[in-house]
């Protein structure tokens, strides 16, 4: 994908970003990192929203080995796509952590269930989110494959 072709991608200080969830692979976040290192950010944009209560920050919905990889590689910016929140969802903060929440259902809205939210209200995220879900599902297709060898 090349993210300079995406409208609306900016690129936003990683200062003023929350991840979505802590790093949980190790291993992928070293040849994230390693990447960045030699390329610089190559690849699909983080998907995030803006906070209601805070001016130019943002919270993630994707890419916590992304951010935590610039992070580590000195980068100072991620190209974001800033996701247009609909009246059906809304970002609530709690001290376990920051999520997308549901209005009708009133709880979390998962990774994998975001595209549907977001497909009445921003395609562009729609269509992001669904790579986002595709990409870690091929992932994890590939650990078990080589778990199994």
């Amino acid at each position: 994908m090349d993210i300079n072709n995406i409208p609306g991608v900016i690129d936003i200080p990683l200062t003023d970003i929350v991840p979505p969830h802590e790093v949980r692979d190790k291993a992928k976040l070293e040849a994230i990192r390693a990447s960045m290192e030699a390329h610089d950010w190559k690849g699909r944009p983080l998907v995030v929203v803006p906070y209601p209560s805070a001016d130019r920050t943002f919270l993630a919905l994707t890419g916590s080995h992304r951010l935590a990889a610039a992070d580590a590689a000195g980068l100072e910016v991620a190209p974001c796509y800033v996701a247009t929140l609909g009246d059906a969802m809304y970002v609530h903060t709690t001290p376990q952590g920051d999520w997308l929440y549901s209005v009708k259902r009133g709880d979390r809205i998962e990774q994998e269930d975001m595209a549907e939210y977001f497909s009445p209200v921003d395609p562009i995220a729609m269509g992001l989110l669904v790579e986002e879900v595709t990409a870690n599902a091929e992932e994890l297709i590939e650990r078990v494959v080589k778990q199994r060898r």
